[in-house]
């Protein structure tokens, strides 16, 4: 037979594996929108720099 106090002890730790692992889950979305948001800058630095250049090489006398 199982005794209570094992099966607190067993309660109580698996409640703290699920709080570590939805704080986990928390976290995650942060992360990738950061990361999203570090690419969409990325991006948009890229393409003002194509841009840039693109125009200086058609147009040599324009100084960007």
């Amino acid at each position: 037979m199982i005794s209570s106090s094992y099966l607190r002890l067993m309660t109580e730790r698996e409640v703290k594996n699920l709080r570590e692992a939805i704080d986990i889950l928390h976290v995650k979305p942060l992360e990738y929108a950061d990361v999203i948001r570090a690419c969409l800058s990325s991006q948009s630095t890229d393409q003002s720099e194509i841009r840039r250049i693109t125009v200086g090489m058609f147009n040599p006398t324009l100084d960007y």
